[in-house]
């Protein structure tokens, strides 16, 4: 397996446990500091996660611009789930 794939599975693997985790504690601090740290590793789940949370105002204040500009990156990563959601800001 290469390199690449291995990073991919470790982040994949943090952003599950995350996930969980808020889940049984709800703790917003927790996942949205973890999510920031995947976002920084162009993880496309959690920057989709994230901009859901700050068009929703979940764990953060809301704002259509952050939401905006996660949607953005994670699109022009190959999201199309993310492009869907840019065209709903139009």
């Amino acid at each position: 397996m290469d390199r690449e794939r291995l990073v991919q599975e470790a982040l994949d693997l943090a952003y599950l446990k995350a996930i969980d985790s808020w889940r049984e504690e709800h703790n917003d601090d927790a996942l949205i500091k973890v999510l920031y740290d995947l976002v920084d590793r162009d993880h496309i789940p959690s920057m989709t996660v994230l901009a859901q949370f700050y068009q929703d105002g979940i764990g953060v204040v809301s704002s259509e611009a952050k939401a905006i500009d996660l949607y953005r990156k994670a699109a022009d990563l190959g999201s199309d789930y993310a492009q869907g959601k840019l065209s709903s800001f139009n």
